[in-house]
């Protein structure tokens, strides 16, 4: 049975809180217990991409211990650029490219 909102908002649990990071992944691919999720044996942006098309699960992929903290319906992909502030030529263009993914507020678009 599909979720009605096809993705869920996880704390991937560590050893240590400064390690726990937060992401957006479909709602398939969090165990019947939602204590666990599966992730993807790809690095982090063809990850993102298969988030955005939730893709279901693989057999190969790797079962990571996870808190699920909110189902939503939407998720948006925002790009950080950042320069690196240690070199001295910033004319050389942007050295990080990271993304988030963003959630809507609960009252936008209703």
């Amino acid at each position: 049975m599909m979720q009605k909102k096809p993705y869920a908002v996880v704390i991937f649990l560590a050893s240590s809180k400064e390690e726990e990071t937060t992401d957006v992944i479909p709602a398939s691919w969090l165990t019947p217990k939602k204590q666990h999720c599966y992730w993807p044996p790809v690095k982090s942006s063809a990850a993102s991409k298969l988030v955005r098309q939730l893709t279901a699960p693989g057999t190969d992929w790797t079962i990571c211990e996870a808190r699920c903290l909110k189902f939503c319906g939407k998720i948006y992909v925002v790009f950080i650029i950042s320069n690196n502030n240690d070199d001295d030529d910033l004319q050389a263009g942007p050295k990080k490219i990271s993304y988030s993914i963003a959630l809507p507020s609960e009252n936008q678009f209703s």
